[in-house]
């Protein structure tokens, strides 16, 4: 009988070329692909007992060996369902959770040159309108495609990166350091202060309707291209809005300081008209950036065609405050406006008095040399 056990398990393991792996899931012992995992083995204890002898459940790994994008089968599903017809009563529905992290790391990143950098780290790389996307798995081929909607992703670390300077990683882990540090290098004018932003995100296969949205975070069912672009959308949207409210309150607070000097002293000759200049400039670059670049009063195609993405899209827009945060930035640098047009009419009308008085001065000098020449000749 140990013979027969012994037997068993030996054929089974050179079936599975058994090479162990770290599991992402806790309490899984991962093997390279394709896995067995073995859940019971109970031999009969007497020969007139029928029993099952040994039970497998297949796992597909994705940390021994990356999943490429191409595969047909879903991801999600090759990860945590059962493909084993032996065993269907043992399969229990597992979930993946992580986070969602967007960091504001320049003024801008050159998507170009990033991607040319992700295609010789062999990474897959999806290029849209002002961002790229980058599934960090090394010594995979092909490109990340729309049609992963309907096949699924794996759960690989992905980064969005978007040339108004936002970059959002999903399923970081050990690996975010690594890859946030790749887009800083590409990236102009960076930030010397850290913006960040972060929402939980779990995958649970056995959720019957495709996402579970919750103030605390967002169940999906599975991984998939469209819920990448529409969260890393919304959460680069808001890591950037968090640096341009900081800057609209630094210049609400320098024309405060300039209010109180003014008040205490009664006039601002400390101020100089091309600090104003590059305020009102200023001004005008973050309202710009703001509706150009980050769009948010523009339409996003894919919750717009897709009422699944347009629920998932409104609904972190709802919890990250977008449009409130956006109306508080908005009446700070009407504030600002407001300041800088009354400062520029002091300083102008200042000088219209200063070339009053220089005319005056003027005409005072030409009646002064006429009435000498008019004295000399008599």
């Amino acid at each position: 009988m140990q013979r027969l056990r012994l037997s068993l398990l030996s054929q089974l393991a050179k079936q599975a070329h058994f090479v162990p792996a770290v599991s992402p899931l806790p309490g899984i012992c991962q093997l390279a692909a394709p896995t067995l995992c073995a859940v019971t083995a109970v031999l009969p204890p007497t020969s007139s007992e029928a029993r099952p002898v040994t039970n497998f459940i297949s796992l597909r790994s994705f940390a021994a060996e990356p999943c490429r994008i191409e595969d047909p089968q879903s991801a999600a599903e090759a990860l945590f369902k059962a493909s084993d017809e032996r065993a269907p009563s043992l399969y229990q529905p597992a979930t993946f959770p992580f986070f969602a992290r967007a960091y504001y790391v320049g003024n801008s990143i050159n998507l170009s040159q990033l991607t040319k950098r992700a295609h010789k780290l062999g990474y897959h790389t999806y290029v849209g309108k002002g961002m790229v996307l980058i599934c960090a798995a090394a010594n995979t081929k092909g490109k990340l495609a729309e049609d992963g909607t309907v096949t699924g992703l794996p759960l690989e670390t992905y980064v969005a990166a978007y040339k108004y300077g936002s970059v959002v990683i999903f399923n970081g882990r050990e690996r975010e350091k690594e890859v946030l540090k790749l887009c800083q290098e590409f990236c102009t004018e960076p930030t010397k202060q850290n913006y960040t932003e972060e929402f939980p995100i779990i995958i649970q296969p056995d959720i019957s309707a495709p996402n579970n949205l919750t103030p605390e975070r967002i169940i999906l069912r599975q991984l998939e291209f469209s819920n990448i672009r529409t969260l890393s959308h919304v959460l680069g949207q808001s890591v950037a809005l968090d640096r341009y409210a900081e800057v609209a309150e630094r210049m609400l607070s320098n024309f405060m300081h300039m209010n109180s000097t003014m008040k205490r002293r009664g006039d601002f000759k400390d101020v100089k008209k091309s600090k104003l200049l590059s305020l009102v400039a200023e001004n005008n670059m973050i309202l710009t950036d703001i509706i150009a670049k980050l769009g948010l009063q523009e339409r996003f195609d894919i919750a717009w065609k897709s009422n699944q993405h347009n629920e998932v899209y409104e609904h972190l827009r709802e919890e990250l405050e977008i449009e409130e945060r956006f109306s508080i930035v908005q009446t700070k640098l009407e504030l600002v406006q407001d300041n800088l047009k009354y400062f520029l009419e002091i300083m102008q009308n200042n000088k219209s008095v200063l070339l009053e008085w220089l005319i005056i001065a003027l005409i005072s000098a030409e009646i002064a040399l006429g009435v000498f020449e008019i004295t000399t000749r008599v």
